[in-house]
């Protein structure tokens, strides 16, 4: 009886050991070292102008047909005056293509139109460089994606 606690806690440490070497890479769909990573998506730099709506619950500007989400705004929203939803905007940035939708869009502004004045450097810096897209929603976790 004495020694009972003892076995529980070093089956308990043994078992916790073991379930860490499984966890060392990360990845629980499948074994072996992680694929390399993806080429970026092409940014195509693009105008487009229309008022602001919510989309599928995210702030979006849809012209011609074409549904462009715009989640940098949100950061936005309370600091500068008149943007809310139904504000004409005039947004100016990098363009990328959903893999899941032909007529949606990633769009990284770089230079915002409001009432008369414009906004720039909205990109915070990253100028106009390739915008990375996942194919794939990010994993959740401790182990990431």
């Amino acid at each position: 009886m004495k020694h009972t606690g003892k076995i529980v806690v070093a089956v308990f440490v043994g078992l916790a050991a073991a379930g860490s070497l499984f966890a060392q890479n990360g990845r629980r769909d499948r074994w072996g070292p992680p694929s390399p990573p993806s080429a970026p998506a092409a940014a195509e730099t693009v105008t487009v102008s229309g008022p602001l709506e919510l989309v599928n619950g995210q702030i979006a500007v849809v012209d011609s047909g074409k549904t462009y989400y715009v989640g940098q705004l949100i950061r936005l929203v309370g600091f500068i005056e008149g943007l809310k939803e139904g504000a004409q905007v005039t947004l100016k940035g990098n363009a990328v293509r959903y893999p899941s939708s032909a007529d949606s869009y990633r769009l990284w502004i770089t230079t915002m139109t409001l009432n008369g004045k414009v906004y720039e450097n909205l990109d915070g810096g990253r100028g106009s460089g390739p915008i990375m897209e996942r194919s794939a929603p990010p994993r959740w976790g401790p182990w990431g994606g």
